[in-house]
Formats: C-alpha cells, structure tokens, sequence
C-alpha cells in the first residue's frame, strides 16, 4: 500500500528572545514502491548551555546530509546511527576550533518514514508519539533524571533520589564527548492508515501549564 500523509509543523517561542530549537522535515524521494521517504529531524538545544542554537542546528543539518545520499536503505538503524555519529562528531570538531563554544549541545529526535515503516533515533528527553485509534503512545525513551526514576520504581527497586537533582536534569545528550544512551529502533512500526506520528521537544510537556 503506498503512503500518503499531510505533514505539519508548529514552534511557539515562548518568553525568550531567542530560539534553542531546529527542525527541519524532508520528502527525500521515491522508495522502489513508490513511497515518499520522509526525514523529520528536531533538535532541542540545552538551555542555558553555551550556543544550543548552534548545536541544534548543526544536528539537524548533518542528519539531513547524511540521509539525503543516504535513501532508500535496507539498513536504516545503521544510517541513523552513522549520522548521530557525525552530528556529534561535528559538534566536538566546532568546539575545538572555537572554545567560546564549549558547552554547547543539544537533545535530538529523528524519525525516518520508509515503505510504511517507522524507524527512528533519539538522545536526551525530546519526543516521538504514535496516535492510533485515538490512543497517545510514546515510542522513544525518555533519558531524563525523572524516566529514570520512574523505570526503576516500575521495576521494584528502592531509590534514594539524590538531594538537588532536578527530575528534568538529562542523563544524556549531545555534547561532542561520548553519549551515555541511545535509543534506535531495530525493528520498525508498521504505520496504518490514520495514524499520526508527533515529534517535539521537552517543551510540549509545558503546554497549557500556568
């Protein structure tokens, strides 16, 4: 069955004066079937951090160039790993040359849409949801201080939460050192007419709150 969709997007700025975000979505082309492959790359950079609009971006660029020689593919969880590689290669090689940057990174998600089929990457806790049959379900994993928490609570194990560490504190991103967690997707889901795909930032978690 061949794939068609509406894509969408939305950024709201809120108070600040600048942006820490970047995304970017890509019709890359045809598959041999005929479906549309589709890149949406969004990046969050961290706030606070020196220049995480630069690291955002930057993310966001090489995923986007590694794919676009890149599709379609028999093997997409190599290539969403090869262009984290590169992104956060880029980032360490840019703080090296420029030590005003250091500092600087960034959350990420990436989703790849190819012959009906879901795949994705992500570091850090920006988001990938499935709505289907009118059912909101999270795909990624959440690498936050809170997720953590929470898994281990879900698998019975005590934890003494460390006095002054935020539940939004992140247990990993890209920062141009080593990533502590990565979650790609092996197998892929199977999308079915009516399902929508949303990927967002940390913030959508913020909406309508105050």
């Amino acid at each position: 069955m061949k794939v068609e969709f509406d894509i969408a997007s939305d950024q709201i700025d809120g108070a600040r004066d600048y942006q820490e975000d970047a995304y970017m979505v890509n019709q890359l082309g045809e598959a041999d079937n005929g479906d549309v492959c589709s890149l949406i790359i969004m990046a969050d950079g961290m706030g606070g951090h020196a220049a995480g609009n630069v690291a955002s971006n930057m993310v966001v660029a090489t995923f986007n160039k590694t794919f676009q020689g890149s599709f379609p593919t028999d093997e997409v969880a190599e290539v969403l790993t090869d262009a984290l590689n590169r992104s956060n290669d880029q980032i360490r090689a840019s703080v090296k040359e420029t030590p005003a940057l250091r500092g600087m990174g960034c959350t990420m998600v990436t989703a790849y849409v190819q012959d009906n089929n879901l795949y994705w990457v992500s570091v850090g806790d920006s988001h990938l949801y499935l709505i289907r049959d009118r059912e909101l379900i999270k795909q990624n994993a959440d690498h936050s201080y809170g997720a953590y928490l929470d898994m281990m609570k879900e698998q019975g194990m005590e934890i003494d939460e460390q006095a002054g560490m935020s539940r939004n504190m992140l247990m990993s991103a890209m920062t141009g050192e080593e990533i502590s967690s990565i979650d790609v997707s092996e197998t892929p889901i199977k999308l079915r007419p009516g399902d929508r795909v949303i990927v967002a930032s940390d913030g959508l978690d913020t909406l309508g709150a105050g």
